[in-house]
C-alpha cells in the first residue's frame, strides 16, 4: 500500500496554520516584551519586580535569551483596545517552542502579585486574563 503520511501530516500542518489558528485568534495586538536574566536561582517575586523595574533590557523576537537551566524573568504589556474590555481575553505566549515535542524545552510561569497564575509550555501557550478594562496590561 503506498504510504502518503508525510504528505498528510504536511496538508494538515498548513490547515491548522492558514486556516485554524487565524480563527482562534482573528484579532491580536502587539506586547512590548522586557527581560532580566536572574545571576542565580531562585529568586522571589518581589526581588524580580525590582530587576525589572530597573535593570531590564528589551527584548524582541529572535533575540537570546537566559542560559541552559537558567531563569530569565519577561514583562509582557499591551494596551486593551476598549472594544475588548470583558471576558474571554487571552494573551499567547510562545517561548519559542518546537511544535514537534512537549519536553526538554523552556518553560514559563505567568505572575501576579497574588502569586502564580499559570504555567506555559509547548502544549499550553493561552493565558486567560482577568476581566480586562482598556488601557494598559502587564504580564510577568
Amino acid at each position: 500500500m503506498h504510504d502518503d503520511s508525510a504528505l498528510v501530516e504536511r496538508r494538515l500542518r498548513r490547515e491548522l496554520a492558514e486556516r485554524l489558528l487565524p480563527a482562534m485568534y482573528p484579532r491580536t495586538v502587539p506586547m512590548t516584551v522586557e527581560a532580566w536574566d536572574t545571576p542565580g536561582e531562585p529568586v522571589p517575586y518581589a526581588e524580580a519586580m525590582a530587576a525589572l523595574a530597573s535593570q531590564a533590557r528589551p527584548f524582541r523576537i529572535g533575540d537570546k535569551w537566559g542560559r541552559p537551566w537558567g531563569t530569565t524573568w519577561f514583562r509582557f504589556t499591551a494596551d486593551v483596545p476598549a472594544d475588548w474590555v470583558g471576558d474571554g481575553l487571552e494573551a499567547v505566549v510562545d517561548l519559542g517552542f518546537h511544535p514537534d515535542s512537549a519536553g526538554f524545552q523552556s518553560e514559563g510561569l505567568v505572575w501576579t502579585p497574588e502569586g502564580p497564575v499559570q504555567g506555559i509550555h509547548p502544549r499550553r501557550t493561552g493565558v486567560p486574563l482577568p476581566t480586562a478594562t482598556a488601557g494598559p496590561l502587564e504580564l510577568v
